[in-house]
């Protein structure tokens, strides 16, 4: 039995339904990102600046025959922490601990292994996750939200169908959710053999769209 959509406007006894609509696509990573840091410490502390400051500029120096520019190499963090022993309830300065963290694009995945040994062997002693990314999202998502779309209004024609339900071809509300960006973080691990690349594998990454959407309908 077919049951014909019924307008929302002037119709008396309308009721309402909402429906969660839901759309996923998988995409390859095509950018990575990465933190590596170099902690020095020294009992002078513009001792332990400028042995902190070496170190990282060759880090970044050797990063150029990787095809990482400059543009891609920026300070995520810096600090310098005073240290302190204690003993018997009395506090030892020990010296000063300075940390410099460098959040590290890397657009050709085929080096993100490379990158990782070369900052080590420069000194780095500091290496944070790696977030594999998609540099056009955007083009993604609005597949993802396509799908999020067609799947809420498969969702409320289902339940109306199944229900013997008039409903309204067109929702009243569409209302787009936020979703939390799909990133795939890895832990280091450092190559125990000397010219050994890092083993790197960046998987697949899901773009994911959610919406909401209300319909009315009656009995």
């Amino acid at each position: 039995m077919n049951h014909p959509p019924v307008s929302s406007q002037n119709k008396v006894g309308l009721k309402y339904m909402k429906v969660n609509g839901v759309g996923k696509i998988s995409v390859e990573p095509n950018i990575a990102e990465i933190q590596v840091g170099v902690v020095t410490k020294d009992t002078n502390v513009t001792q332990a600046q400028q042995a902190n400051s070496q170190v990282i500029n060759k880090i970044i120096d050797s990063l150029a025959s990787l095809q990482v520019s400059g543009n891609n190499i920026q300070t995520a963090d810096y600090f310098i922490i005073p240290q302190y022993d204690y003993e018997d309830g009395t506090s030892i300065f020990t010296g000063y601990q300075v940390t410099h963290m460098l959040s590290i694009i890397i657009e050709n995945l085929r080096f993100v292994g490379e990158v990782i040994d070369t900052a080590v062997q420069q000194g780095a002693n500091r290496v944070s996750n790696i977030n594999f990314k998609v540099k056009d999202e955007q083009f993604y998502y609005q597949q993802a939200l396509t799908k999020a779309l067609e799947n809420g209004v498969a969702k409320a024609q289902t339940m109306a169908r199944t229900m013997r339900l008039n409903l309204d071809y067109y929702p009243i509300s569409i209302k787009e959710e936020l979703v939390n960006k799909d990133q795939t973080p890895m832990p280091f691990v450092s190559a125990e053999v000397a010219g050994v690349s890092t083993p790197i594998e960046p998987g697949r990454l899901e773009v994911t769209a959610r919406v909401e959407m209300k319909f009315s309908y009656t009995p």
